[in-house]
């Protein structure tokens, strides 16, 4: 791999994970307080 292609094929990588992470969020319905990062206080 070239100097010139490793920005692009990092770029691609984070890409995908943020699309990978988003389409995670939309298919599995989860409870608006994990969305916000705050703890769930149905788990304790």
């Amino acid at each position: 791999m070239s100097a010139s292609e490793r920005p692009r094929v990092l770029g691609a990588v984070v890409l995908a994970a943020f699309l990978a992470r988003a389409a995670a969020c939309a298919l599995l319905p989860a409870p608006p307080s994990e969305h916000r990062g705050l703890p769930n206080p149905d788990n304790y």
